[in-house]
This record gives C-alpha cells, sequence and structure tokens, in this order.
C-alpha cells in the first residue's frame, strides 16, 4: 500500500504542490527532503536561487500530460535544482485531514522554513529552519506522528 503525500514550496508569495505517490513518510520523502535542503537551501542565496527554478517551471493541471515529468520527492527536488525538468503536474493546496494523502512537506522559501504536516493526526506538527535542518529532523517527524 503506498503512503500518499504532498510535497509544497512557497516563493514570493505563490504556492506550488505536487503530489508523491509512495513512501511520503518521515524516513521516506521527510528524509529527502532534509537530504536536499540541506544539501541546497543552506543559505539565503540558495534558497533564492531555487526559488527562481520554481517560477521558471511550468505547473500543469493535467497529472496525465505526457510532458510532465514523473518524478516525484528527492528525485525531483534534485531535477528541479539541476535544471532538468520542464514540466511538473500540480496538486491542490487544499489539506483535508483523514484524506487519502498521509502526509505533507512544504519548504516555505519566503519564511526559510520546511513544515511537516501529519494530515492524517490533525495538521502541522513541526517546523524547522531550512538553513540549519539536518537529518535530525527525521527523528523528530517520527516522534510526532506517533502522538
Amino acid at each position: 500500500m503506498s503512503t500518499r503525500g504532498l510535497l509544497a514550496f512557497c516563493f514570493n508569495g505563490r504556492h506550488y504542490v505536487t503530489y508523491n505517490h509512495s513512501d511520503s513518510y518521515p524516513k521516506g520523502l521527510g528524509a529527502g527532503v532534509c537530504r536536499f535542503a540541506a544539501a541546497h537551501l543552506h543559505s539565503p542565496s540558495a534558497i533564492e536561487a531555487f526559488g527562481r527554478k520554481l517560477e521558471a517551471l511550468e505547473w500543469v493541471d493535467n497529472a496525465r500530460d505526457g510532458e510532465a515529468t514523473r518524478l516525484q520527492g528527492g528525485e525531483l527536488l534534485a531535477a528541479i535544482a539541476q535544471g532538468e525538468v520542464r514540466r511538473v503536474a500540480r496538486e491542490n493546496l487544499a489539506f483535508t485531514l483523514g484524506g487519502d494523502r498521509e502526509f505533507a512537506y512544504i519548504l516555505d522559501l519566503d519564511q526559510g522554513r520546511m513544515e511537516f504536516w501529519d494530515l492524517f493526526d490533525g495538521g502541522q506538527a513541526a517546523t524547522f529552519d531550512l538553513e540549519t535542518l539536518s537529518s535530525c529532523a527525521v527523528d523528530v517527524m517520527e516522534c510526532e506522528r506517533r502522538h
């Protein structure tokens, strides 16, 4: 069974959201987001540069669009950072508690933080500073989702 989730970004007041089909739990997608942030979002200039790449993407409504990338999670983050994708299928930002998406990770580039949401058990669970984010965040997210 898949653990579905959302990977979202906020930059210059705009929201970009994409769907993650499997392994969205903290030790899966959460760990990938943490590794990416530690490597690519470690300073204000790095955060700004990644945000500009998000803005340059074409965000399409139809997930079945043959030209939209099929990459998800950490692979999608890396491809965006390297300029290897042009089109990404977007998802609805509405977080519905108890729906079929269990976790959400929001890279809020405007505020310089990552938010972890446990959508199955009640909403926002933890917030982390992007410039100091480390693998320890995965343990915090795992602990939060069990409460």
